[in-house]
């Protein structure tokens, strides 16, 4: 189903879920959400065990503050799953506000998002108004990711297997941004984060990772003329905050493209990393893609999902092909 948003519906939503038991979104494409804040293309608000998958959500009439969010998750949401969407050129692809605890956000494509600030890159954001808490990513590919500190605090997010590139592909962005580029953005008053087993920023892109620095710990790293790999403690206005935000996190197993390999792992590098910790075994809708499809401990380190293939026009292969494990490089 394809649904284009013909007519300017102003701050309205094209799907809108609100006050939803066990509803659905399933193989749906929408297009040109309104013109006005709050516009988005689907829309969870005091809901609960609801699933959109399957669906490409893309573009707006304007992409300014409140305007064409992409999936978005608002005020009491829980166990809702968000699986296998491609999201583009939107403000924030995916947003959590003014709550939502429980859901699991998983094998999506999010890419290209811009504001009406054109010389920033987009994200998705987990939390933009208080207080999100205890919501799992997985396995998605996102260009640009934050915890924003505009509208309060969130707590407890999970980012397991994920590709977090820094970066975008910049095929259908108005323009280029210039700043923006940090793989992990978690602002003030945002804490417990845990990053495990993700692969951050990019072999080769609109930036040299390998000149990234790795992480904030001063007022000094909160500039924006270079990439970064994890970005704690940055507020709104580019002012390192003495928060708990880097204390309270977890960075563990996670490969990046500046150290050219694992920063931090607790305990040593011979540990186990699960597949999965949604699914106790590769989903067969998966299809013949490599799954898991990110880490640390896979050959090459990425590979691609379902979503970012069928937006390609391209579909999984018909029969498994394995990616070995790889022994991992750890620098100090």
């Amino acid at each position: 189903m394809k649904v284009v948003g013909y007519q300017d519906i102003g701050g309205s939503p094209i799907i809108d879920l609100e006050g939803c038991l066990f509803c659905w979104v399933k193989g749906v494409q929408t297009y040109n959400t309104g013109s006005s804040s709050e516009s988005a293309h689907v829309r969870l608000s005091f809901s609960y065990g609801c699933e959109v998958r399957d669906s490409y959500v893309h573009y707006g009439r304007s992409s300014a503050s409140g305007a064409n969010y992409g999936i978005y998750i608002d005020w009491v949401n829980s166990d809702n799953k968000i699986e296998n969407n491609i999201a583009r050129d939107n403000r924030h692809s995916i947003v959590f506000q003014g709550g939502g605890t429980g859901v699991a956000v998983l094998y999506n494509y999010m890419d290209d998002a811009y504001t009406d600030d054109l010389s920033y890159l987009g994200s998705a954001r987990t939390s933009h108004g208080a207080h999100p808490y205890m919501n799992l990513f997985e396995g998605n590919i996102i260009s640009h990711v934050t915890a924003d500190d505009y509208w309060g605090s969130s707590s407890h997010f999970v980012f397991f297997r994920n590709w977090l590139w820094g970066d975008e592909t910049g095929d259908t962005v108005p323009q280029l941004p210039t700043w923006g580029w940090y793989a992990v953005d978690i602002m003030p008053l945002q804490t417990y984060y845990s990053f495990v087993g993700n692969v951050l920023g990019k072999s080769s892109g609109h930036v040299n990772w390998s000149n990234a620095l790795l992480r904030t710990s001063s007022n000094s790293d909160c500039g924006n003329s270079g990439p970064v790999v994890y970005r704690y403690g940055c507020d709104s206005e580019g002012k390192y905050s003495g928060s708990s935000t880097s204390s309270t996190s977890i960075n563990h197993g996670n490969y990046d493209y500046k150290t050219k390999g694992v920063a931090y792992w607790e305990g040593g590098s011979d540990q186990a990393m699960r597949q999965s910790m949604y699914y106790s075994s590769k989903p067969s809708w998966y299809g013949g893609c490599v799954w898991p499809s990110f880490g640390p401990d896979l050959s090459g380190y990425v590979n691609t999902t379902p979503a970012q293939l069928r937006y390609q026009g391209q579909s999984c292969p018909s029969a498994d092909i394995p990616s070995p494990p790889k022994n991992i490089r750890i620098n100090p």
